[in-house]
């Protein structure tokens, strides 16, 4: 009884058998005529093993072939081909073509048993096809800069008139095979910042993320030394440095809000909305969906005097606008919704707090939202001075165990950064992007003890 997969069964033209035994019975070119005589035996009917012993070789030799001739028909006997620029001609039993062949056109075949298929084209195929390496074939597709434009381009557009697609299944399982590979040092990521006790605890979480993809990370002060947008390429090129992660200043009015680098040379990743230029790919938490959220869980609550009081600075820097937006989303259904409170500092003075009990006086708020729980920790009891049972919001929790609000997840920003910017560098995307992408991390909601459900609610 016949075990193993059906083969596709091999048919000759009269042509390609002429063609094939002239090739055959020419033995200047050896390799020509083995290949030749494979097809031919394989052509009679016998199996692989069979033609194996006759012409000894190994029975992966003859389904390679086979396989190949199927596909390609004479074409696919073109891994022994030369070149010529008169035209396609045939001599010595060698198959000459002109210049880069035509793309080769995958028909579906049929099976013994009459079921069609179809052969996926691989990169291969593209290689063989415009006679050029796997591995630059590999680096066309990929966009990499260290081919020239003309082979790039070349290589895709042939890429797309055969109708090559990558095979999900390969790249998962090259993915797993690199996570259980030991790690090793791939390059250098470097930190755009000023150096604070708040980028030393960012540097902890991103260099554990980026030692799990073999790199290192470098703290790059970009900010508080004089460095030309020469010095500062070359130094980072001098270093290795392949991506950069840009932490803007966020604070000061007379802090410069643009970062000069050759961007050609690198990856880039910025973190937060306070990077005037260049508009870089983007990672930050979702001010806007985390406004949201809350101020929905204040209105579910029962509270409709929901006011925003809010550093303007820093709502601007910090959060692009995004917390305005949510809570406007969301009280767009409401009557005489109350207006905005605009610190015009980050922390309440002197002079803002008898302005901010004003208007909590007069727009009568039942909850008041607030940039973050450092803030309600100084402004909490005057507010309660107005009002008692006053609500009170944060945007950013920092401490989870008291006040309500929303903790953003900034580890997981700063680890979402750092596989970004690896994925970027894998696939060779680098410079100022023709479209910049922006990655959001939703925030994680605080019940706390500084909210209540209003019963008298309608």
């Amino acid at each position: 009884m016949r075990t193993g997969r059906p083969k596709i069964k091999l048919t000759l033209s009269k042509a390609e058998r002429a063609e094939l035994q002239k090739i055959a019975a020419r033995r200047v070119h050896p390799s020509a005529a083995l290949h030749a005589g494979l097809i031919l035996d394989c052509a009679r009917g016998l199996d692989n093993q069979t033609v194996a012993l006759l012409h000894n070789v190994t029975p992966l030799t003859v389904g390679k072939w086979r396989q190949r001739f199927l596909v390609h028909r004479l074409n696919g006997m073109q891994k022994t081909a030369t070149f010529s620029a008169t035209g396609p001609i045939l001599g010595d039993g060698v198959l000459q073509i002109v210049g880069p062949p035509e793309p080769a056109k995958f028909r579906p075949v049929q099976t013994e048993a009459g079921v069609g298929l179809q052969k996926r084209v691989t990169l291969r195929d593209i290689a063989n096809h415009l006679n050029l390496h796997l591995s630059t074939v590999s680096l066309g597709l990929k966009n990499d800069p260290r081919l020239i434009p003309a082979t790039r381009q070349r290589i895709q557009e042939a890429a797309q008139v055969m109708q090559y697609r990558p095979d999900p299944m390969a790249k998962a399982l090259s993915v797993y095979r690199q996570a259980i590979r030991p790690t090793s040092q791939h390059g250098s990521l470097a930190f755009l910042a000023h150096p604070s006790d708040q980028v030393i605890d960012m540097l902890e979480v991103v260099r554990e993320r980026a030692a799990r993809f073999g790199y290192k990370i470098e703290l790059v002060d970009c900010y508080s030394t004089r460095r030309t947008k020469e010095q500062l390429t070359r130094l980072l090129r001098l270093r290795g440095i392949q991506g950069l992660i840009v932490l803007p200043p966020s604070f000061g009015r007379n802090t410069p809000r643009r970062l000069q680098v050759d961007w050609k040379f690198f990856s880039a990743v910025v973190l937060g909305h306070a990077l005037y230029h260049p508009l870089l790919h983007q990672v930050s938490n979702d001010h806007l969906g985390n406004a949201q959220m809350l101020t929905r869980n204040l209105l579910s609550l029962g509270y409709r005097r929901i006011g925003l009081c809010i550093g303007e600075q820093f709502a601007f820097l910090h959060a692009g606008g995004g917390w305005e937006g949510g809570y406007w989303v969301e009280m767009r259904r409401q009557e005489n919704i109350p207006k905005p409170f605009y610190r015009r500092t980050f922390e309440p003075d002197e002079e803002s707090i008898p302005e901010i009990q004003k208007w909590i006086e007069r727009e009568h708020l039942d909850a008041v939202i607030l940039d973050n729980d450092a803030i309600a920790m100084l402004l909490s009891s005057h507010l309660r001075e107005c009002n008692p049972s006053i609500g009170i919001a944060c945007l950013v929790c920092y401490q989870r165990d008291y006040y309500s609000g929303v903790a953003p997840n900034y580890d997981h920003v700063w680890s979402a950064a750092v596989d970004f910017l690896v994925h970027l560098i894998n696939t060779h995307q680098r410079g100022i992007p023709e479209i910049p992408q922006r990655v959001l991390l939703r925030g994680n909601w605080v019940a706390g003890k500084t909210l209540h459900r209003q019963t008298d609610a309608k």
